[in-house]
């Protein structure tokens, strides 16, 4: 077992703030101002384009009630009040097609498919499999399970037989999650296939019946209030553990979270799920995911005082570098793909989607 050393966040260097105008800006600001304004009202003048290609606003996933799935060039999205999936265009901002549903999961992003689950939900009501960016049905499965590999969760079919008085949860790389019992008495049992059956492997006993358990590379991650563990998949031994680390998310196999000192000072960070070892130190900075092949973040803030940013986690240091300046107000944003879709915090406001600006 290895007992994961956090280190002392608060004694890390300030993170990247955006910079200050000082009286030297303001004027250089003002005599652009003036400029431009010399070049609108006399004859032949002209500015030339220079800025970047203005965001897509998603106007009909205006109030979805979580963040959006992007599978190719299309963002999809559940809507709070009509209770339908809403499919959108990142390129034009346009509605493609909209169906009756509550959830909506990547089933095979490869070939443009996701699953809408109706009210009833996973375990007792048949999911629709439709073309992303059509909205085509392409099958109808009469049951699923949740499957988890490589950080993300998606829908598979089901040919398992459920063991008798366990509930099935989902498949987390590759070995089947069930849970029994009552409250304040619940187990967590992690299965091998064999064949047509499932063999058990270990049992740990659980809080709650929707526990959270994650792949880690080769190993399990079970994430409650005490932090983060990682477990081996075959034995259930603890390998190592980050008692001070709040997991918020994961992407591409990287655990994204808040990390704090003895002092209970926090920040974000990105933590190795192989090893426990924390990867980076971020300051305010957050992790959006992984587009045109960089791992993209950005700065929530009001409009003028949101950035985007990129870093590079294979680095000894690894440093955010500020790309752009965001005109519109950022509370959160997801990556994937050639863009970035961002929400402004604000409800009943549309998300809107993004280029990175090149390196």
């Amino acid at each position: 077992m290895t007992l994961i050393d956090l280190g002392e966040t608060g004694r890390d260097e300030p993170g990247w703030e955006p910079p200050r105008r000082d009286l030297g800006q303001w004027r250089r600001e003002i005599l652009v101002v003036l400029i431009a304004i010399a070049a609108l009202v006399l004859p032949q003048a002209s500015v030339p384009a220079t800025a970047s290609a203005p965001p897509i606003v998603l106007e009909p996933l205006a109030g979805v009630v979580d963040d959006v799935q992007v599978v190719g060039d299309v963002a999809l999205g559940v809507r709070s009040e009509t209770l339908d999936v809403a499919a959108v265009s990142l390129e034009t901002g346009a509605l493609l097609w909209a169906r009756p549903a509550v959830a909506v999961f990547p089933t095979d992003s490869a070939a443009g498919h996701v699953a809408l689950i109706s009210p009833a939900g996973v375990r007792t009501s048949r999911l629709e499999i439709v073309e992303a960016r059509t909205g085509q049905l392409v099958e109808t499965w009469p049951d699923a399970l949740l499957v988890h590999a490589h950080g993300r969760w998606a829908v598979a079919r089901s040919a398992v037989a459920e063991p008798v008085g366990e509930r099935m949860v989902g498949v987390i790389d590759g070995l089947l999650l069930t849970v029994r019992g009552k409250p304040g008495d619940y187990s967590a049992t992690f299965w091998r296939p064999d064949g047509e059956r499932y063999v058990p492997l270990w049992t740990e006993p659980v809080s709650r019946p929707d526990h959270d358990f994650l792949s880690c590379g080769e190993l399990i991650c079970a994430i409650d209030s005490s932090g983060v563990r990682g477990l081996d998949a075959q034995t259930g031994r603890l390998v190592w553990a980050a008692g001070r680390f709040t997991v918020t998310d994961e992407t591409d196999d990287l655990l994204i979270g808040r990390l704090s000192d003895g002092l209970g000072r926090e920040q974000n960070a990105v933590l190795d799920p192989r090893t426990g070892s924390v990867m980076a130190r971020l300051g305010a900075w957050h992790i959006a995911g992984t587009v045109a092949g960089r791992t993209a973040a950005y700065l929530p803030g009001s409009a003028g005082r949101a950035w985007l940013g990129t870093v590079d986690l294979t680095a000894d240091h690894p440093v955010v570098r500020a790309r752009a300046n965001l005109t519109a107000a950022v509370d959160r944003c997801v990556a994937a793909g050639t863009r970035l879709v961002c929400f402004s915090g604000v409800a009943g406001q549309p998300p809107f989607s993004l280029i990175l600006p090149p390196r």
